[in-house]
């Protein structure tokens, strides 16, 4: 079996918990490098998890080091300027997401992609969880006919990273809430018509406040999705909760208590398979690499996810509903 190998971006934070013990449980994957600026966390992450190939510049490591993708999970600021550095090295790539907070810097960047054989594809991993797979299986396979109305809810305690780096963000809704607006466009597979977020100002770690929980995001043809960031969850890290309502039926399903899909709290539905959902999302980038064909959550399907999420970010700060695709135009004020 030849394996494909691996550079990743980043010695700490969640490349160092999440990304490169993932990747070097893998049998089909060989992580041959890393790199950051901070030599010491670079040589104590590389020690424990045996990295050959130590870098803290970029442009180094790309020189010298034959890798087939690199895995950025750096600040989100950074994102773009070193996916477009590797693709232009010719390098396949994997993004962590927010893919951006500047809707001007995502169209450049997508725009620089086309006509390139190099595949880029953002960490939208929560669409590969099992209990979102088995829930798209359940609405493809029509078991509560046609859905209309979405209702996702994320409980993230304030023990967790993403509210302790929230000054980072415009809020954590770019940063956890853009996984609940890609899941609903996975779930529903339409295009959005417009957005609401009701201005509601939290404030809850580090003094920080954030402008708005909630958002409502009608979806071209029918149908709705009610979105909720609940930070409020003192006592836990993180909760999801998902629920779909058809013509026929209701589907719920609880991530934590259990992973699986209940029609009516009575037929119960169960996907077999790991729950890490992170190396789905690096296979499926390495079949569209064999296949030359698009990933799912590459740039051009992301961006519809961050318009929504900053359209979300506008329509607090002006107080109405924002309409695809009239005003695309404004999301580069925002």
């Amino acid at each position: 079996m030849t394996k494909r190998r691996l550079a990743i971006i980043s010695a700490t934070g969640f490349a160092r918990a999440k990304h490169i013990p993932t990747y070097k449980s893998l049998d089909d994957f060989d992580l041959v490098a890393c790199c950051d600026v901070n030599a010491e966390a670079l040589k104590e992450t590389c020690d424990r998890f045996d990295i050959p190939g130590r870098y803290t510049s970029v442009d180094d490591m790309l020189k010298r080091e034959h890798m087939d993708i690199v895995c950025i999970v750096t600040d989100p600021r950074g994102h773009i300027p070193l996916a477009r550095k590797c693709v232009e090295a010719g390098r396949h790539v994997l993004v962590e997401k927010p893919l951006s907070e500047n809707y001007r810097e995502i169209r450049e960047f997508l725009a620089f992609l086309e006509g390139r054989k190099e595949r880029v594809i953002v960490s939208q991993n929560y669409r590969w969880q099992n209990p979102a797979l088995e829930m798209k299986s359940v609405l493809d396979a029509g078991h509560i006919g046609a859905p209309y109305w979405l209702d996702i809810t994320i409980y993230n305690g304030t023990r967790s990273p993403a509210v302790r780096d929230g000054v980072k963000y415009k809020s954590p809704f770019v940063n956890i809430g853009v996984h609940e607006v890609d899941l609903a466009r996975f779930l529903i597979g339409r295009e959005v018509a417009s957005v609401f977020a009701p201005r509601l100002s939290v404030s809850y770690a580090a003094d920080v406040k954030y402008p708005f929980t909630d958002i409502m995001v009608n979806f071209e043809g029918g149908g709705v999705a009610s979105i909720r960031m609940d930070w409020t969850g003192r006592g836990f890290d993180e909760w999801i909760r998902l629920r779909i309502e058809g013509t026929q039926a209701v589907a719920l399903c609880d991530y934590d208590s259990s992973p699986d899909v209940f029609v009516h709290r009575q037929v119960r539905f169960h996907r077999e398979g790991p729950p890490d959902s992170i190396p789905r999302v690096l296979r499926h980038l390495v079949d569209c690499i064999q296949s030359g064909r698009q990933p799912d959550t590459w740039v051009g399907d992301n961006i519809r996810t961050m318009e929504i999420v900053l359209g979300a970010y506008l329509s607090c700060s002006e107080g109405r509903v924002v309409k695809f695709p009239q005003d695309r135009e404004r999301l580069v004020q925002v």
